[in-house]
């Protein structure tokens, strides 16, 4: 799950942004990268039961990421 969600990450961001993301969180089937520099999220949510298949991102930035 997180190499699904480290391969979302770099498919989305460039290589500057990408330096100011945190370690990412896991809690249950969702994988959690923060900027808080850039004020941006990225969430990936995962099939648990079926090897870790992502089923899909969210991406919050700016007065959304507040909202986390």
């Amino acid at each position: 799950m997180i190499k699904s969600h480290i391969d979302s990450l770099t498919q989305n961001y460039e290589e500057k942004i990408l330096k100011t993301f945190g370690k990412p969180k896991l809690e249950g089937d969702t994988v959690t990268s923060i900027s808080e520099s850039k004020k941006l999220a990225h969430i990936t949510r995962h099939l648990i039961s079926y090897m870790g298949e992502p089923t899909h991102a969210i991406m919050l930035n700016e007065q959304t990421f507040n909202r986390l």
